[in-house]
């Protein structure tokens, strides 16, 4: 009796919220995004269970500096290590692909009320991060929550 999986918002928001990283699933997490590039789902940020309330700094980046890949074909997830500066705002971001990148915009480093208008892109061959768009005072959009 094989079971057939049909994705939807509802169960993904489920699985992540009941799995384990330790059996190689996603342990909980919240205010994030994911994207599905070449049969993988790319899972970055967001509110989760070792995640430091600061700005920056090296215990942040240790959490940030990862990405959890869901493979379609085995039902696996896997944490992978990325290279260079990931964005410092992981909440509330947007996320999007193209071609074999991710592309994160803004976000904030909630519960500091520091809020972002970098673009980053991830390429999800290398797992290196390079910031696009910086942060400036003369952005638009503005940096700015809701």
């Amino acid at each position: 009796n094989a079971k057939v999986w049909l994705p939807s918002y509802s169960y993904l928001v489920f699985f992540f919220l009941t799995s384990n990283m330790s059996t190689g699933q996603l342990n909980w997490r919240r205010h994030h995004s994911s994207i599905l590039l070449r049969n993988k789902i790319y899972c970055w940020g967001g509110d989760q269970k070792d995640l430091p309330r600061v700005h920056d700094g090296d215990d942040k980046r240790k959490v940030t500096s990862t990405v959890d890949v869901f493979e379609l074909s085995t039902f696996k997830w896997e944490r992978k290590s990325t290279t260079s500066n990931p964005p410092a705002g992981v909440f509330s971001y947007a996320c999007t692909s193209i071609k074999d990148s991710a592309l994160y915009f803004g976000g904030s480093c909630k519960p500091l009320d520091c809020f972002h208008n970098n673009l980053y892109k991830l390429n999800t061959l290398t797992l290196n991060w390079n910031e696009i768009i910086s942060t400036t005072t003369d952005n638009i959009p503005m940096r700015k929550y809701g």
